[in-house]
């Protein structure tokens, strides 16, 4: 009670007075505003190289992946890319993919299922985490682990049943339910596909191991 209202405490300009006592004080401890001063600037400083250095690694990660894209063999650009995924940081799971998809294509399943566990477990939120999961399922099928394959086709199903992956998981699953013995089964996930790709080549596979 009998002081001044918050809002204009807020807005009161500094008094001519506290300025001329503000460069009195400057004065007689230079050293002390100094140090306060290069301080500031230093943090400034490293804030900016900090930002400046990031963008220069980024950069160089970059050109290194686009130069490893242009090996001609998929074991060449798996010799390029690893070393890329492992030094990967958390905005770059496109290049921990691609690591896990060569290796695939080059017979490398062990190396191809640990980039395709990091980007399940690393890059929650990619847009590749799908087509990762595809790829462990696809594992397990050469390994003929079909229970576990199917298990993981179907996660990509219901799990991501958005992205552009679950529209062909109806084929997989299938596929594995035949190899399993269990035809209703089979029959249900072939029809499935059919109606989720009309007109398309999946369409027709799955047309034709109907009539078989």
């Amino acid at each position: 009670p009998g002081g001044k209202p918050l809002k204009s405490l807020f807005n009161e300009k500094p008094k001519q007075d506290d300025l001329a006592q503000l460069w009195q004080d400057v004065q007689e401890r230079p050293l002390l505003y100094a140090g306060i001063a290069a301080f500031l600037v230093a943090c400034l400083l490293a804030g900016f190289l900090y930002r400046a250095n990031s963008v220069s690694k980024r950069a160089e990660l970059l050109t290194a992946y686009a130069q490893a894209l242009d090996k001609e063999g998929p074991a060449e650009r798996l010799a390029a890319l690893e070393p890329l995924s492992q030094a990967a940081a958390k905005n770059n799971d496109e290049i921990v993919y691609v690591t896990g998809e060569t290796a695939y294509r080059a017979g490398e399943y062990d190396k191809a299922k640990v980039a395709f566990e990091r980007m399940r477990g690393d890059f929650t939120e990619s847009p590749y985490v799908p087509e990762a999961v595809e790829g462990l399922g696809n594992i397990a099928e050469n390994a003929k682990d079909y229970d576990n394959a199917l298990a993981l086709y179907t996660e990509v199903k219901d799990k991501w049943s958005a992205s552009f992956a679950a529209r062909r998981q109806p084929m997989n699953i299938a596929k594995m339910e035949e190899r399993r013995g269990r035809l209703k089964e089979a029959v249900v996930a072939y029809r499935e596909q059919m109606q989720v790709f009309p007109g398309s080549t999946l369409a027709a596979e799955a047309s034709a191991a109907l009539t078989r």
